[in-house]
């Protein structure tokens, strides 16, 4: 008589090992340029506070109680993300700002 291997239940998200599962978290999470960032780069303010990585990471809490510190980690390295891409879109205007004034100054 053939015997049969029991069968392992295949891999659910909750079940994967954490390091991908941030991964596959942190892939979810596009972010926009809004308003906050466009007055704070005019008004050379600090950064804008992060309102959408704490909507997101608010979002996935609710859909994934269990996964709490993974998600609290992931919205820690996006917001990390967000503060370094709006500083080098400051930083970017901010040339491009200048040398239109000097090359309104010379005329």
């Amino acid at each position: 008589m053939a015997t049969t291997k029991p069968t392992e239940p295949a891999p659910t998200f909750l079940t994967l090992p954490c390091e991908l599962r941030q991964q596959i978290l942190l892939d979810s999470y596009t972010p926009q340029i809004n308003a906050d960032w466009k007055q704070a780069l005019w008004e050379h303010s600090e950064e804008p506070q992060n309102t959408q990585v704490k909507g997101w990471t608010s979002v996935l809490m609710s859909a994934f109680p269990t996964i709490k510190d993974d998600i609290s980690y992931v919205g820690d390295i996006a917001s990390i993300r967000s503060v370094v891409e709006f500083r080098a879109t400051r930083k970017a205007r901010s040339r491009m700002l200048s040398r239109c004034f000097r090359f309104a100054v010379r005329f």
